[in-house]
């Protein structure tokens, strides 16, 4: 049988994995764009000072979805 406090600390620890693994997915997500730089400059013909724009598009992109999804998510 759960006692009171084991019951109220449940909810604490599954919330707590969730915001650790979203912020993990965002961490991997950015680190696959700075890992995909290479072969993006190589098979597109891009030039260094191209490179940063890719990765600003990305993160704009991907925090304008995240704002969506969250606001449609309440």
């Amino acid at each position: 049988m759960l006692t009171n406090k084991s019951a109220n600390s449940a909810p604490k620890w599954a919330i707590l994995v969730v915001f650790c693994l979203a912020q993990f997915i965002d961490v991997a997500n950015l680190s696959a764009v700075n890992i995909s730089l290479p072969t993006i400059k190589a098979e597109l013909n891009f030039s260094e000072s191209q490179l940063p724009w890719i990765v600003n598009a990305f993160t704009l992109t991907f925090g304008t979805f995240l704002l969506i999804g969250g606001k449609l998510g309440d």
